[in-house]
């Protein structure tokens, strides 16, 4: 829970942006853009290539977004950014080909200020997780509910972003004062060495 400018500098501390192994494609988005327009809401989490934008809502100034499409939320980069001091929140909502993942996950330095609540679901497990010290505007008795998917869901995340102040049905939410950034990213891997390099390096 930045500024737009602290954030993209703790991102830059960790090298999050460097490009091994990637094909980057970035730009600034110009200040006053509906970040929704950027956005394709067909993409997968499993898919490449991964899109990421970051920008600070109009409607929660001080305040940084970061969005990805990428399968693992990035979560190494947060727990990166909450050892460097920053509150981070992150959310997943996924739903798709029948994986459903809903995750609202506080974390700072503080180990004792980790918060977990996550629904998985899939060909194998329907698993509800909960872990930490509930936060102050939770309503805990939704974890009691009989059914583990509605115990976190879309509803309950959006009900959670808006009592920090992130209130994403406003349209305001989608739109920034600032210059945000915005990249398309997909993996080209690494040159391996060659099957004789290897047998060599091995023996």
């Amino acid at each position: 829970m930045r500024p737009l400018e602290e954030t993209l500098d703790s991102f830059s501390q960790l090298g999050w942006f460097d490009s091994e192994g990637w094909t980057i494609r970035s730009e600034n988005i110009d200040a006053n853009t509906n970040i929704l327009k950027l956005l394709d809401l067909s993409v997968s989490t499993y898919n490449q290539p991964e899109t990421n934008l970051i920008w600070e809502p109009r409607n929660a100034q001080g305040t940084t977004i970061f969005r990805t499409t990428s399968e693992g939320c990035h979560s190494p980069l947060f727990n990166h950014l909450a050892n460097m001091g920053l509150e981070c929140y992150l959310i997943r909502i996924c739903n798709h080909k029948g994986y459903v993942a809903y995750d609202f996950e506080r974390r700072k330095e503080d180990r004792k200020s980790v918060r977990c609540i996550q629904y998985i679901q899939d060909s194998h497990r329907s698993e509800f997780y909960i872990s930490g010290t509930p936060l102050p505007f939770e309503n805990e008795g939704y974890y009691s509910r009989r059914l583990k998917k509605d115990r976190i869901n879309a509803d309950i995340i959006l009900e959670y972003m808006n009592a920090l102040g992130w209130n994403m049905i406003d349209d305001c939410f989608w739109v920034s004062d600032k210059l945000g950034y915005y990249e398309i990213r997909e993996f080209t891997g690494v040159q391996l060495p060659t099957c004789s390099a290897q047998h060599n390096h091995h023996n």
